[in-house]
């Protein structure tokens, strides 16, 4: 199977090296149904909009874009989707993935095909060692952790529980949290591992309103888990007992959780690599775009992540005449910087991970709308 696998993308290697002059094709894997359908939506709404605004057409090809569904982690299905958009449908960059072992059964199949893909989402630590054709426009979950940390110790909080859910994201979130935030004098109060699918945080909060910490950091994936997590924050009296609700964004999520949650979001912080309210051009202008296209959508992480996935592409295939050989694609990219609506971005030289601005940002009513509202930022997390 391994050697008939081989065979086939070495194959479509070279067809897309003799191609000059077909279309790119991009293939996306992404969740366009299941919990988390939004983010496919925001993913495909982003590039038809990065495309009606820059074209096309890049050094005379036109770039076209295949999506095939993946709603949960399957790196089976991954693998799979991956192989027949290379051999069948001749794509020459894969891009998406929301969940790290679905990038990583893929990173393989791109590796073997010699194939550029670009993850939006997944946040695994080493995630672009698992193939040299592998490029992130996310980020890392240390980038968003590491500075938390160190905002909790600036703003005086000596004592911290953590909450996160137990798989590999939120095991790294908890000890990277820890390690940094003991290391400026903080004390951890309670360590509290939950199921990926539990739902009911009641009990758990009651242990740390005990614990009388300062704050609680969490981790959870999104979606109904985090928005259970903030509910219970707060109707277990936490909030009012003076305790602070610090996440990494999944929890008070711009286009899923928040709107969600309404006014229960308002005062919960969260550490992501966009800032709604940041006052910069790129920001300005993507956001105007935006709301002008698709006035009811809630702008956020998710779109932000295949804007520049867009911005990556073009630059591909522009440095390589059209013909998007995988080894010259990704050479293109290695130390590219460019100016994001998350604001400074470059793609780092060695590790092919984003290099960027990471934000402290507190959900606040602006007008009538509730703001992940930027009150603080770290300078090119690595």
């Amino acid at each position: 199977m391994h050697r008939i696998l081989r065979g086939s993308l070495a194959a479509a290697s070279l067809w897309a090296a003799a191609v000059a002059h077909a279309d790119v094709v991009v293939g996306v894997i992404a969740p366009m149904t299941g919990q988390f359908a939004s983010t496919g939506r925001a993913w495909k709404e982003s590039i038809d909009l990065y495309t009606g605004l820059h074209g096309d057409t890049v050094a005379g090809q036109k770039i076209r874009f295949i999506y095939r569904d993946l709603p949960d982690p399957n790196p089976t299905k991954a693998r799979a989707l991956a192989q027949e958009l290379i051999v069948k449908d001749r794509a020459q960059v894969l891009g998406g993935f929301m969940y790290t072992p679905n990038a990583v059964a893929a990173a393989s199949v791109a590796t073997q095909g010699k194939v550029p893909l670009i993850v939006f989402n997944a946040a695994g630590a080493g995630l672009t060692e698992r193939s040299p054709y592998l490029v992130r426009v996310s980020y890392t979950q240390a980038q968003l952790t590491l500075p938390m940390a160190d905002y909790a110790a600036k703003k005086g909080m000596k004592r911290v529980a953590t909450l996160v859910s137990d798989y590999a994201s939120g095991q790294d979130a908890e000890r990277t949290f820890e390690e940094r935030f003991k290391s400026q004098g903080g004390e951890i109060t309670n360590r509290i591992r939950v199921p990926l699918d539990n739902f009911d945080f009641g009990p758990f909060m009651q242990s740390i309103k005990a614990a009388k910490p300062d704050a609680v950091l969490s981790f959870t994936p999104g979606g109904v888990v985090s928005i259970g997590l903030v509910k219970a924050f707060k109707d277990n009296g936490l909030e009012a007992q003076g305790i602070k609700l610090l996440t990494l964004g999944g929890e008070v999520d711009d286009t899923s959780t928040l709107p969600t949650l309404g006014k229960t979001a308002l005062g919960v912080y969260s550490s992501s690599f966009y800032n709604p309210t940041l006052d910069e051009p790129a920001n300005k202008d993507f956001r105007q775009a935006f709301t002008k296209a698709y006035p009811k959508t809630d702008i956020g992480v998710v779109h932000v992540q295949a804007w520049d996935a867009m911005h990556l592409i073009h630059h591909m295939v522009k440095a390589t005449d059209g013909k998007v050989p995988g080894d010259k694609a990704i050479e293109a990219v290695k130390g590219h910087e460019w100016a994001s609506p998350r604001g400074p971005a470059r793609i780092g030289a060695a590790t092919r991970d984003i290099e960027q601005r990471i934000y402290i940002r507190r959900v606040t009513e602006m007008g009538d709308a509730l703001v992940n509202r930027g009150i603080d930022q770290y300078e090119a997390a690595r």
